[in-house]
């Protein structure tokens, strides 16, 4: 152990012995560079911590942004939303539109509710199967008359209104509530006297020697200032005062300025005097300074040139006005508080904010002098009229709600009911339900039973739609948000041959045309399904003529029905026989659409034959329901009547 300690002893003396000697020697330029850049770098971090480059900061703005005067008053950004939701076209539409939807009554007795009542009555003879019959009775639609009646007057915005009134006493002063306050001198504020400096004597020494002392203070309005007069002032030997940076007293000589140069006291630009007036003097100026106070923050500076011995104080009057006695006065319109219906959307302030009046001769300042309270009301201040009770109870069906009268702010204050009345008892007609069979009188169900006509009409249609949405989802590619692309295929046909790859049918049946080409193959049998759209022809070659036809190929013939819609409501081209545009439709191409003149008859005039198809072999009623089943799955699942992704 002696041992080790004794060479790490030595190691560690021929260390500092190495960097002693190091340490006499010169630095190299590289050293020194090193050495250059630190001392700048600290002094970069030293300056970064007390005075930081705010450049570096994105969207700094400083510390005097708007947002610091909620500091104190944290229900002021409230009552600004408020105040901004009035004008702010947003606020007004939201607050608005609470009172200006259109007003429905309903009763038990609605025809609405008594469809309703009927549907779920005989919901399950349409849902599910029996193995017996049941008779169902089923309106007949009737025709109907229009009528209408006043809604009532209402008031949709009605307001009240509160107004500040004040009462002050003139003879009567108060403390002045300062804030903030900073000095380097003593102070003393017992109203109403405000004493600054020292009181007493020869309490500083110097030759020549200027003294400055200040004290800042910070006023929340200077409107509840009632005087501020400077009473008394005493200096040994020489004295400055400002306010708010305004010299107020400079004695013993007067003068705008007191700056020592060269042994002598400056008091004007001209004037100059030795710096030793050897005695304490005083005076009472008695001067008003009310006018030189604002609102904030506020600085007085007291400047003394002292030789050998010398002091420095002033005495001010400084009184504040008593507290003023509030009153609101209330009116509100259309007796709003005592509708239960009425709830308040804002408060406003419409005079008067922060702003100072005299009252009895005393400045006062308010926050706001009226503010108006402003409701929404849902009740009618005005019944409606009798002939509304008089449609509902014979049976008549609202449909309708619309605005007659505006008031100045646009906001509608009557509105008028339209109904819908039935002319007669509606008729009904008795149809019986055996299993998924129906029977009708006479077995006339499209004549006595309209509504079953309409049902086997928009049926076909109503199933092309769901195979439409699903060819839609198969044919969306997610990276160009586009829908229903086609690919351009040509075919050829020798016109001194015998080949006719162009052929419109034949395909798949080996009539001569396994000569063709794959892609004429594919494109052959897509044209017996209906899956392409001609673009047009054109020749090559000079002596052996052979004509190319080129089509647009789809994946279905929904896909191609729904894409030559687009090319002829939206205006695409198909491009040139030898250049075929066979684009897809963006979205927004596709929400385009006016999907109600799209022709699908096509479309599910094949599925219907596909359908009495493969009915033909069937013979029980079950098996039929069966099967129309599975063709309208394949419909919307693949696209295509006959669940291929073909048609014809």
């Amino acid at each position: 152990m002696n041992r080790r300690f004794g060479l790490h002893v030595v190691i560690a003396l021929a260390l500092c012995a190495c960097f002693a000697a190091r340490g006499d020697q010169p630095l190299t330029p590289s050293e020194q560079q090193a050495r250059e850049l630190g001392a700048q770098g600290n002094a970069a971090a030293a300056d970064a911590a007390t005075e930081p480059d705010t450049s570096q900061y994105p969207w700094y703005q400083g510390t005097d942004v708007p947002e610091t005067g909620y500091y104190d008053d944290g229900a002021a950004i409230e009552q600004e939303a408020q105040a901004a939701a009035a004008t702010d076209p947003v606020g007004q539409y939201v607050q608005e539109s609470a009172v200006q939807r259109p007003s429905f009554a309903f009763g038990d007795d609605e025809p609405m509710f008594q469809h309703e009542d009927q549907a779920n009555a005989s919901a399950n003879a349409l849902t599910e199967t029996y193995a017996d019959c049941r008779v169902l009775s089923v309106d007949e639609p009737g025709t109907y008359t229009e009528a209408s009646c006043a809604a009532g007057t209402l008031d949709p915005a009605p307001t009240c209104t509160d107004t500040l009134s004040c009462a002050c006493d003139p003879q009567c002063d108060a403390a002045v509530a300062l804030y903030g306050v900073q000095s380097d001198m003593p102070f003393d504020y017992t109203m109403p006297d405000l004493t600054l400096g020292q009181v007493g004597g020869n309490y500083w020494s110097g030759g020549c020697t200027v003294f400055d002392r200040s004290f800042v203070f910070t006023l929340d309005s200077a409107t509840q200032v009632k005087e501020f007069v400077l009473t008394e002032t005493h200096w040994d030997d020489w004295q400055l005062i400002e306010v708010n940076g305004t010299v107020v007293s400079n004695l013993p000589m007067g003068g705008d300025r007191l700056e020592v140069v060269d042994g002598r006291v400056w008091y004007s630009e001209t004037g100059s005097a030795g710096c030793s007036e050897r005695r304490t003097q005083s005076a009472t100026p008695k001067l008003d300074l009310r006018s030189l106070l604002h609102s904030g923050v506020n600085t007085i500076h007291l400047r003394t040139v002292v030789v050998d011995k010398g002091e420095s104080w002033a005495r001010f009057r400084l009184t504040g006005w008593c507290d003023c006695a509030d009153t609101w006065t209330r009116s509100c319109g259309d007796d709003v508080e005592s509708r239960e219906s009425c709830q308040l959307i804002n408060t406003v302030c419409i005079e008067g904010a922060n702003e100072t009046r005299i009252v009895d001769g005393v400045p006062v300042t308010r926050d706001c002098w009226v503010t108006q309270e402003r409701y929404a009301c849902d009740d009618p201040m005005e019944p409606e009229d009798a002939a509304c009770d008089a449609l509902r109870a014979d049976g008549c069906e609202q449909m309708d709600a619309s605005c007659t009268a505006t008031d100045d702010t646009g906001l509608c204050t009557q509105w008028r009911y339209d109904f819908r009345c039935p002319l007669g008892e509606p008729a009904t007609t008795a149809v019986t339900v055996c299993g998924s069979d129906l029977y009708c009188p006479g077995g006339a169900c499209v004549s006595d039973v309209p509504a079953v006509e309409s049902a086997a009409e928009d049926l076909p249609y109503a199933a092309t739609m769901l195979a439409a949405a699903q060819t839609t989802a198969d044919d969306f590619d997610a990276d160009t948000l586009s829908l229903f692309k086609g690919e351009g295929m040509k075919c050829s046909k020798d016109d001194f041959g015998y080949a006719d790859c162009c052929a419109d049918d034949g395909w798949g049946q080996d009539i001569g045309l396994a000569q063709c080409s794959a892609d004429e193959q594919t494109l052959g049998l897509a044209k017996q399904a209906g899956m392409t759209h001609y673009v047009g022809s054109y020749s090559t070659g000079l002596f052996n003529t052979t004509t190319k036809k080129s089509y647009c190929v789809y994946s279905s013939l929904l896909s191609r029905i729904i894409n030559e819609a687009g090319h002829e409501q939206l205006g695409i081209d198909w491009g040139s026989a030898k250049e075929p545009n066979c684009r897809a439709l963006t979205t927004e191409e596709v929400e385009a659409l006016d999907w109600s003149i799209i022709d699908f008859s096509e479309f599910y005039a094949t599925a219907s034959a596909n359908a009495d198809a493969a009915m033909q072999d069937m013979e029980t009623s079950e098996e039929i329901e069966q099967r129309l089943e599975s063709e309208l799955q394949q419909m919307i699942e693949s696209g295509s009547p006959n669940g291929d992704g073909g048609g014809g």
